[in-house]
């Protein structure tokens, strides 16, 4: 069998993740907009911005995440718009898999502390179809701790969340006075809960999409490491003559830009510039040389004679893999304006130097270490 470079063993990894389709329900004015765009970080779901699949439901998309989102229903029109949904699940779920709806948000507005008789038929049906469920109590913010129970009640009584989920969340918190009453939450949970249902080829897609929960990133950007880990066990990495440590070490260049991207940094090739010209400040060595010195970061990552020995090369991917991945968090967590490229590449090298000491007790010789090193990365 043909050993894998940690290119093709990273793109192993991103070209089995697939965007899951996710249904979105719920009444005209529940904030059904809202939660999308603050899950997802992006006005994804702009009014007259989606595609009519139907009459009744609008599909956004942004190569991550599919959204089919519903255009509510009026008053008295209850019926037409079960009926509608029918119609629409009927032609989903007899499609491909790929094409079928993965989970569906159903969002009822807490304030409102009713449940119609409409959303206990489209529920059922949903049951009936297999469709992984959560039920989103949207804007309790601006709801009472009556109305809230109100609505639990009578769930309850439909006995409809023996199998289903229920959470109470605000997206958009209420303005008073200039200032929101509250901060968003319950966002976190939509996300955990969703991860939980979907299939990993579809969750990891989520996992990138994703604003709310950077620690549940964490996932799948260890698999990217691992990867990586796993490939370079299988032999000894051997420099090219005649190209430095630095350029040979860029080889590796595949591992940071797939990590970036798992946080939303996907243009950064533009400040990492891993090429083998000009390593000596945007790339691995270049962060490390430039702030910690190379003596150090030799010590981090030996050199055995002419070659990287194997296991040495997995502890250097797996060190480097792990700062990238706690500096693009941490990035992803100031909010750094990825076009001010001055001010992300002062961020990286500095965070990146911090995070390179943190790990560099890291020592990777069995597989065993490498589920050690798992824990303490996710965990962290």
């Amino acid at each position: 069998m043909e050993e894998l470079s940690v290119a093709e063993a990273v793109a192993d990894v991103i070209k089995k993740i697939k965007a899951p389709n996710i249904l979105v329900i719920g009444a005209t004015g529940t904030g059904k907009s809202s939660l999308i765009n603050a899950v997802f970080g992006e006005n994804l779901a702009r009014t007259g911005a989606g595609l009519p699949v139907t009459q009744d439901f609008h599909f956004y998309s942004n190569g991550l995440v599919n959204i089919y989102d519903s255009a509510g229903y009026e008053l008295g029109k209850g019926s037409d718009f079960v009926n509608n949904v029918f119609d629409f699940l009927s032609s989903k779920q007899k499609a491909e898999p790929e094409k079928q709806i993965h989970i569906v948000w159903y969002v009822i507005s807490a304030p409102s502390a009713r449940i119609e008789h409409f959303d206990i038929d489209i529920i059922s049906l949903l049951r009936k179809y297999g469709i992984p469920l959560l039920i989103v109590l949207s804007q309790v913010d601006r709801a009472s701790e009556q109305e809230v129970n109100s609505l639990k009640t009578a769930l309850s009584h439909f006995d409809i969340t023996q199998l289903d989920d229920v959470i109470e969340i605000a997206a958009s918190p209420l303005i008073i006075r200039g200032k929101p009453i509250c901060e968003p939450f319950g966002l976190e949970e939509v996300i955990t809960k969703t991860l939980e249902y979907l299939p990993e080829i579809y969750a990891d897609a989520v996992r990138i999409a994703q604003v709310v929960d950077l620690k549940s990133k964490r996932e799948l950007a260890w698999k990217l490491i691992a990867a990586a880990a796993v490939t370079t066990f299988g032999s000894a990495f051997i420099p090219i003559p005649g190209v430095s440590t630095g350029a040979n070490l860029a080889i590796q260049a595949s591992l940071p830009i797939s990590i970036a991207s798992v946080y939303g940094f996907r243009d950064a090739r533009k400040f990492l510039q891993l090429t083998y010209e000009g390593l000596s400040t945007k790339t691995l060595v270049g962060f490390a040389g430039a702030t910690l010195g190379l003596d150090v970061f030799r010590s981090v990552v030996p050199i055995v004679g002419s070659a990287i020995a194997g296991g040495t090369a997995v502890t250097g991917v797996v060190i480097a893999g792990l700062a990238y991945a706690s500096t693009f968090e941490a990035m992803a967590k100031t909010h750094i304006d990825q076009k001010d490229s001055e001010e992300a590449e002062k961020f990286l090298i500095n965070n990146f130097q911090k995070e390179l000491k943190k790990y560099s007790d890291v020592v990777i010789r069995t597989t065993k270490d490498l589920a050690n090193v798992k824990d303490r990365f996710l965990n962290q």
